[in-house]
């Protein structure tokens, strides 16, 4: 075409004003950012806050279902379990955002509550076995049945762990 048409267009969102400037040397003089976003603190604290509550309230809520499917004695401590994995995977996420600058953002929030739907659904597997294996072995000693229950369903967690791990290695490269 004629040199006073536009060539091409290219769309990118969210890119910096440095960005901007590195295209206009490179490229093309007249590159420019058509509109460039961005969240100040104060929408990130709140995206942060309502973050910690869906955490929060997905516990709360895994606790009742818990509570419906077996019954009030094991709720409290699958729910501590996967609180417990939460918390941990949090603590281990802030040490490790001081040594490689991680940000805990949204992505963050939303991997650690895919990690609480994958811990309550193992730890409902192993609720459940020992559930059977309690109403199967009246007259054993407590720690033996949760033992054999727990060896039981031990293979299929290292599986279910080794998957998980897999895939996130993939993603992460």
């Amino acid at each position: 075409g004629r040199p006073d048409q536009v060539r091409y267009s290219i769309v990118m969102r969210g890119i910096d004003g440095k960005i901007v400037s590195a295209m206009q040397k490179a490229i093309d003089p007249a590159a420019n950012s058509v509109r460039t976003e961005f969240v100040g603190p104060t929408v990130g604290k709140q995206l942060r806050d309502d973050g910690i509550l869906a955490i929060f309230y997905a516990l709360v809520i895994m606790l009742i279902y818990i509570a419906l499917r077996f019954d009030f004695f094991y709720a409290p401590g699958a729910v501590l379990n996967v609180f417990h994995d939460a918390i941990i995977t949090t603590g281990f996420v802030i040490v490790v955002q001081r040594i490689i600058n991680l940000d805990f953002n949204l992505a963050t929030v939303a991997t650690i509550l895919t990690l609480i739907g994958y811990s309550i659904n193992d730890t409902i597997i192993v609720y459940d076995r020992i559930r059977e294996t309690v109403g199967k072995s009246q007259g054993h000693a407590l720690n033996e049945i949760l033992n054999k229950a727990i060896n039981e369903t031990l293979s299929r967690t290292i599986m279910t762990s080794m998957t998980v791990f897999l895939a996130s290695i993939c993603l992460m490269i």
